[in-house]
């Protein structure tokens, strides 16, 4: 997860980064900051980030952190995926509010051109900053009432259920459902 704090010529916090990126961080210090166990301090202080697909997007939410997602694995791993799960949407804040809250840029689509794009947009438009923080709102009021793992469980089983229907395939769900 990388959350950019500043405007230019300010450090940008990096949280778990890529080795890659920990290697080009070393060589030039003023673009690039390590940071581990600090995720919450810096989303709370944040101004948009670039998350990474998984939890952290819940925990920017509950901030209120606006962001971009990205996820990108390896072809194989990604073709497999695509077998096996079908949704229409893979961060969890996107699921949880059956529409594209925040913009995903997943595998082919995670082009360094259109994530700086769509942050530039977070970090100028003020009414899409809004917007985002709205939905984020809405989201976390919905999780807050208690029982947030099963009601993203049941979202999720409900996702996955309404790509089965008009399919042969007997559905694996049925099990997990309550």
């Amino acid at each position: 997860m990388s959350a950019i704090e500043g405007m230019k010529g300010t450090p940008l916090p990096l949280l778990r980064g890529e080795g890659r990126v920990r290697g080009e961080a070393s060589q030039n210090p003023q673009v690039i900051q390590i940071k581990i166990g600090e995720t919450a301090a810096l989303m709370q202080r944040a101004f948009v980030g670039i998350v990474a697909s998984g939890s952290a997007t819940l925990e920017a939410a509950y901030f209120r952190m606006p962001f971009v997602l990205i996820y990108k694995v390896a072809v194989p791993t990604y073709l497999a995926a695509r077998l096996v799960v079908n949704v229409k949407y893979l961060g969890m804040p996107n699921l949880l509010a059956g529409k594209g809250v925040v913009p995903e840029f997943i595998q082919h689509r995670a082009k360094p051109a259109a994530i700086a794009k769509a942050v530039q947009l977070l970090m100028e438009d003020a009414r899409a900053r809004q917007r985002m923080i709205s939905e984020f709102d809405s989201i976390i009021a919905k999780v807050g009432r208690g029982g947030a793992s099963e009601q993203a469980a049941q979202t999720i089983i409900y996702e996955l259920k309404s790509q089965q229907v008009g399919t042969d395939r007997p559905s694996r769900l049925e099990s997990a459902a309550p």
